[in-house]
């Protein structure tokens, strides 16, 4: 399960001592958006054109 491997990567990256994971998410990417809140991630900021197809993105952050 996708819950599960991302449960791992927040274990190990915690071992290693990071800080702050912070990832960017198509804006209309509703299904990974509510999955990244799900995981405790928060929304910083959109960014305009972000993508070569001129899609915005949401810009998120994960705080350990």
């Amino acid at each position: 399960h996708t819950a599960e491997f991302w449960s791992q990567i927040l274990n190990f990256l915690t071992l290693k001592k990071a800080k702050n994971i912070y990832l960017e998410v198509e804006a209309t990417n509703e299904r990974a958006i509510s999955f990244y809140a799900k995981m405790g991630f928060l929304t910083l900021r959109k960014v305009k054109s972000y993508y070569s197809d001129g899609s915005d993105a949401l810009i998120m952050n994960l705080t350990l």
